[in-house]
């Protein structure tokens, strides 16, 4: 059975939309409709999500402040109901930080590297630099949604 960690690009493009909507759309059917596909993420993707909510409103004033109220409200329910385990971070915390220091990427990022590594899944984002970024430090096991 194919396991697939879910990072939080994966919500925030179904929650705020954007170029990788309907991939991750698709990608998030699709799993949730096959019984042979286990999906997982992490705690710390609910306030993940949220910052990505926030930096649209603020940052790139894609969204007004009504739209993030309203998309918040919306996190829990789509991580939930998309996503077979929700895995809490202290878990696998020393993992994370292991493979923050040795592949030298921001933890919170590391910590779903490190969630692939332990469950022997494939790591799912819609991020382009994060998956360059894994594939030059030799981790292979990514997916990018385009």
């Amino acid at each position: 059975m194919p396991v697939y960690v879910l990072d939080p690009t994966i919500y925030a493009a179904i929650l705020v939309g954007g170029r990788s909507f309907r991939q991750a759309t698709n990608f998030l059917r699709s799993a949730i409709k096959s019984k042979n596909i286990k999906t997982l993420t992490l705690d710390i993707t609910f306030r993940e999500v949220c910052n990505a909510i926030w930096f649209n409103a603020i940052v790139l004033r894609r969204i007004d402040s009504d739209r993030a109220l309203l998309l918040a409200t919306y996190v829990g329910k789509l991580i939930r109901n998309s996503t077979d385990e929700v895995v809490p971070l202290e878990t696998i915390v020393r993992e994370a930080m292991d493979t923050s220091i040795r592949l030298e990427i921001p933890f919170s990022r590391a910590a779903y590297v490190a969630l692939a590594l332990k469950t022997g899944a494939e790591l799912v984002t819609c991020n382009k630099r994060f998956e360059e970024e894994l594939r030059e430090k030799g981790f292979d096991k990514v997916r990018r949604l385009k």
